[in-house]
């Protein structure tokens, strides 16, 4: 199936709903059997690369941003369905959809007005006469906020996009009524239904990503059973929803109930929907990292070096689920010891991920992070922290003062800045990072712990062994509690709390 997103210049509406919307179909597992395009009815922009605040908005959102402008042509009229900004686009499409099939030898093109669709007609309400679903507005000459609110337009438009596509390919819910006829009622009452859902599922993600991984488990966890109801337990779009719970259960702090989830659901996925589908890849991504994270380094390394070379074969080298699992397993090698080979490999994946993902995509920042850490590692540290000093602005540009990964980065520019030799302004910017984390991860999630473990390990260099013993104390009950007495981090915090005992 070929989908075209048409708009004016193709460097600002178009191009961002195309790469959101392979983003989707990557997610749903049904990117390799859509072509995504996008063009603009005129040729101010040709050639040129996506609108720079385009690119920062979507690059925040964690979305691709590789782009070059066309006009439509040729290659654009073959597609199955153009998905317009606005009403013009719609009347240029018409005009120029009439004129291709006038050309047509066979007479086989269908009608013009069946191949169009308002991209905003897929949002909730399922209406394309609702004068409220016109179009997406243009922001070319607007502000960022306005760029903004064009993505927020596109994303609710998509659980209904991917939805109608599934099942013109066969794989969605609807397989009764005509679905060329949209506007059957009993065909809009179940979309609507579906893309509510779906886009309740989108929202609660969001929740997770913006606010609170507690409270994104929360919604997910009230939403599975619905899912399982309007969908069925080994629906696609269930197990998605099943593993993107688990992921923000996981991200709350609860690792282990986590990983346990994960695993059961790994045979649904391969039984489902085949043992190299991106589900059951991406679910398999997961058993890895969370392995690690609850403390079995060593097994994190090896399912992640077997996990790699089925992702290349799968999804090819420079796919960003390949370059995760490859960013991954450089993480879990320097985790377990060898931070050397671990720099290494992120450094030769930083070239890759500038070219195929962008210099400030927040997946290339990531691997700046662990470069920056594991420069520390190898003992630079002064090096290591002026890396996270120029990391810090661009990560908290992409990502917000408040995301998760932000936080980390703060807390990592911290240690290294006291481990160059500026132990009392580490020990603040602990201080500052620390009620923040509290706030946003909780006080006893496994990264705030963190936190407060580098607290109590600067208070006691900086001299004040009294203040810090208690805080350590605490860390390590709480490491205990939560992580287990075996896991890496505990063991750290006790020797810690022990050297400083015995002092």
């Amino acid at each position: 199936m070929h989908i075209s997103f048409i708009c004016t210049g193709n460097i600002c509406r178009s191009p961002m709903a195309a790469l959101v919307f392979q983003e989707r179909l990557r997610r749903a597992g049904i990117a390799d059997r859509v072509s995504v395009t996008s063009a603009g009815v005129g040729t101010w922009h040709t050639g040129k690369r996506i609108d720079e605040r385009a690119a920062r908005v979507l690059s925040a959102h964690g979305y691709p941003v590789d782009h070059v402008a066309s006009q439509l042509g040729e290659r654009d009229l073959d597609a199955d369905v153009f998905v317009a900004m606005d009403s013009h686009h719609v009347a240029v499409l018409k005009e120029r959809l009439g004129v291709a099939k006038s050309r047509t030898a066979d007479g086989g093109t269908p009608e013009a007005d069946e191949r169009i669709r308002l991209l905003r007609s897929f949002s909730p309400g399922c209406s394309e006469r609702d004068g409220g679903a016109d179009g997406v507005p243009d922001p070319y000459y607007g502000q960022e906020a306005d760029f903004v609110e064009v993505l927020w337009m596109i994303e609710a438009a998509m659980p209904g996009l991917v939805e109608w596509v599934r099942s013109r390919l066969g794989d969605g819910p609807v397989e009764k009524s005509d679905p060329q006829k949209t506007d059957h009622p009993a065909f809009v009452s179940m979309v609507c239904d579906t893309q509510d859902l779906l886009a309740q599922r989108d929202e609660a993600d969001r929740l997770g990503e913006q606010k609170s991984p507690a409270l994104a488990a929360t919604a997910l966890g009230e939403l599975l059973p619905v899912f399982e109801r309007v969908y069925g337990p080994e629906h696609l779009e269930t197990l998605t929803a099943r593993d993107i719970h688990a992921h923000w259960l996981a991200e709350g702090g609860h690792f282990l109930t986590a990983l346990h989830a994960f695993r059961a659901y790994l045979p649904d996925w391969e039984r489902v929907a085949g043992p190299e589908h991106p589900g059951t890849l991406h679910c398999r991504q997961n058993i890895s990292y969370w392995t690690g994270e609850s403390g079995d380094f060593g097994l994190a390394v090896e399912l992640s070096g077997e996990l790699l070379p089925v992702r290349e074969r799968a999804l090819g080298p420079t796919h960003p689920d390949t370059l995760l699992t490859r960013h991954r397993l450089a993480y879990w090698i320097g985790e377990g010891g060898d931070p050397a080979t671990a720099l290494t490999q992120f450094r030769e994946l930083l070239d890759i991920r500038i070219e195929h993902q962008g210099p400030e995509h927040p997946d290339t920042l990531t691997t700046r992070h662990e470069i920056a850490r594991r420069t520390g590692e190898i003992g630079e540290a002064e090096e290591a922290a002026e890396l996270f000093d120029e990391l810090v602005p661009r990560r908290e540009r992409a990502l917000g003062p408040r995301h998760i990964s932000m936080l980390t980065t703060r807390h990592e520019f911290a240690k290294w800045i006291g481990e160059a030799g500026a132990p009392d302004k580490a020990l603040a910017m602990l201080h500052d990072l620390w009620p923040v984390r509290k706030e946003v991860q909780g006080a006893h999630h496994p990264r705030t712990l963190l936190t407060q473990h580098e607290l109590g390990r600067w208070t006691a260099v900086t001299g004040d062994r009294n203040a810090a013993l208690p805080i350590v104390q605490e860390v390590l009950r709480a490491r205990d509690r939560v992580l287990g007495p075996n896991h890496p981090h505990t063991r750290l915090t006790r020797d810690l709390f022990a050297g400083l005992g015995t002092r």
